[in-house]
């Protein structure tokens, strides 16, 4: 290939790539909230304190019905839980989230039964 040749097919794929990385930047929901509170129930962000509100937006989009106020104090009891730890699995989120959704309490039934239509 001749060397003006190369030099305009590489401008052009610059510009393929620049069209397509600015259409990225205004085309998809970067800063929608919901996406990012999704990231919520990562192992790694429990004890973040945004979580809190993160779970309570969760909660109110997908599961209005279970009443915010009520996931969002489990959510608390869970990230104060000392039975909970990022290291009770070391597989995928849904493992964890299978460890901590049966763990059960004094009373011998599930901690965090709320947390579960959240999480999953």
């Amino acid at each position: 290939m001749k060397l003006e040749k190369q030099k305009s097919a590489l401008l052009r794929i610059r510009s393929f790539f620049h069209a397509r990385f600015t259409h990225m930047q205004t085309g998809l929901p970067l800063s929608n909230i919901l996406l990012r509170d999704l990231g919520c129930p990562s192992p790694t962000k429990r004890e973040w304190k945004i979580s809190v509100t993160d779970i309570w937006n969760i909660s109110c989009k997908f599961q209005p019905q279970l009443g915010a106020s009520s996931v969002q104090d489990k959510w608390k009891l869970f990230q104060a839980d000392d039975d909970v730890s990022v290291q009770d699995t070391k597989e995928a989120v849904k493992d964890y989230w299978d460890v901590v959704l049966h763990l059960k309490s004094v009373e011998e039934i599930n901690r965090y039964p709320s947390l579960q239509l959240v999480t999953l």
